[in-house]
């Protein structure tokens, strides 16, 4: 976006579109295993990248509030956005007033503890055979993944 934003104040007309990509080993036993996922990632935010690049029918545009609208403000916000549930980052604009104002004030509402133990089930990102704990708000929360 920089170089864009440069690129435009010199007067250039080029524009620069970035397709980001899952990340598989070339070589070793994980180079054939389209479900690989790296030790810094969760299937979850995996799936949640693939949602919002299904928005942006896969390319990220070279504009800030694009880019902002996308993937969010800040790493807390785009964190955050890989937890939603699915149609809520596909379609957020339908879901804004429904479900995911929602979410995002239960999900808001989680004390530390209740937000690591929700992570804990949702990185996983199997929702068919959801767990659901005795902790009411985490139970509220999880309802908004089970279709």
């Amino acid at each position: 976006m920089a170089l864009n934003e440069e690129f435009e104040k010199n007067g250039y007309k080029t524009r620069i579109w970035s397709f980001p990509m899952k990340y598989t080993p070339v070589f070793g036993t994980h180079s054939k295993d389209r479900k690989f996922v790296g030790k810094y990632w969760k299937p979850r935010y995996l799936r949640g990248i693939q949602c919002i690049l299904n928005a942006t029918h896969g390319v990220v545009g070279p504009k800030r509030e694009y880019f902002k609208t996308a993937f969010g403000s800040n790493i807390k916000e785009f964190k955050r956005l890989l937890l939603m549930p699915d149609d809520y980052i596909i379609y957020r604009e339908k879901h804004k007033l429904n479900g995911a104002g929602e979410w995002n004030e239960l999900y808001s509402s989680l004390d530390f503890k209740q937000k690591k133990k929700f992570k804990n089930i949702v990185f996983k990102n199997n929702f068919k055979n959801l767990y659901i704990p005795d902790d009411s708000q985490i139970a509220k929360l999880l309802q908004h993944y089970i279709e």
